[in-house]
């Protein structure tokens, strides 16, 4: 229920920050101390005490003791779940199941094919990931102006671990959009000669207008991994764990592809995924990083008024 799901949250707090007021995971430090319950931040001094009920945020008066309405002033929070967010699989869920919702603001519906599953062994976050069998497992979601990118930014991020790595000359693909052999586009780990590369290649109409690959990367099974693969200002960077390890000038228009977007494979047969994935997110008209930065070390949480009703104010 709603109050269980704020309750597993120890630290968590509302504020007003940057002209905008969200949801955070970490502990706020303020002259009054660090917030370590849900407050609503309205200065550095000063907090009201909130509570959900019904499927609204209520903050509490501090003139009559009263609880006031505040749903539609809350809207999403940076880093959280934001309207750049078009595809977020946290793969959460019980040991085994076959199903990956997206809870981005697009909620796009997902298939998973052959023995992708749940897995609660291994995760980043929130007790589970994705785990792919490295031979015919992967996730589908249907074409979508989503993943039409044209011109503008984006970003593709993920956190991966390789049960078996890539043998020499093959692909691990992370996510694709495939339409035919001729029109496709992919972002995969690439061995080459025990040297691991990330790769983000585009093919529109049977020639590669976009072939972009990392430096030499040391990689190893069992390790988890945070890559991003991303394009901002006409610049496409390369990050692993938030370092970035490949740039390139790219100005090509990315094609709109009539095909699906495919996860762990690049089109249901060919470069399969061996290993899990977690907190898989595609980001529309926005480089989130275009310098180091430091992976995300937990979820982010993000409302808005118009998602409380469907979700009942769910965990992100």
């Amino acid at each position: 229920d709603l109050h269980t799901a704020y309750r597993r949250q120890r630290q968590m707090c509302i504020r007003d920050r940057n002209g905008y007021t969200a949801l955070n995971t970490t502990q706020v430090a303020s002259a009054s101390g660090t917030c370590q319950g849900l407050y609503w931040y309205t200065s550095l001094y000063d907090r009201n005490a909130i509570m959900v009920n019904d499927g609204k945020i209520l903050k509490m008066d501090a003139l009559d003791g009263g609880w006031d309405d505040i749903t539609g002033a809350v809207s999403f929070a940076t880093g959280g779940i934001d309207t750049y967010t078009k595809l977020l699989l946290h793969c959460d869920g019980a040991d085994g199941i076959k199903t990956f919702t997206d809870v981005s603001v697009s909620l796009h519906s997902t298939t998973a094919y052959n023995h992708v599953q749940v897995d609660t062994a291994q995760y980043k976050f929130g007790g589970a990931s994705a785990l792919f069998d490295g031979t015919d497992d992967y996730i589908t979601v249907d074409d979508s102006t989503d993943w039409d990118f044209a011109e503008g930014n984006y970003t593709i991020d993920a956190w991966i671990r390789f049960n078996t790595l890539p043998a020499n000359g093959q692909h691990e693909n992370i996510i694709s959009q495939y339409e035919d052999a001729n029109n496709f586009f992919y972002t995969s780990v690439y061995n080459n000669a025990g040297n691991y590369w990330l790769m983000n290649f585009v093919r529109d109409t049977g020639v590669y207008t976009v072939q972009f690959s990392s430096s030499n990367l040391a990689l190893v099974a069992g390790t988890w991994y945070h890559v991003a693969f991303l394009r901002g200002s006409n610049t496409a960077r390369l990050f692993l764990n938030g370092t970035q390890v490949g740039s390139e000038t790219v100005t090509t228009t990315y094609p709109d592809y009539a095909g699906s977007l495919y996860v762990g494979t690049l089109d249901g047969t060919n470069y399969q995924f061996n290993g899990w994935m977690d907190e898989i997110r595609i980001s529309k008209g926005i480089a989130r990083w275009t310098s180091n930065f430091t992976p995300p070390l937990q979820r982010g949480m993000a409302i808005t008024c118009n998602k409380i009703l469907r979700h009942s104010l769910a965990m992100f």
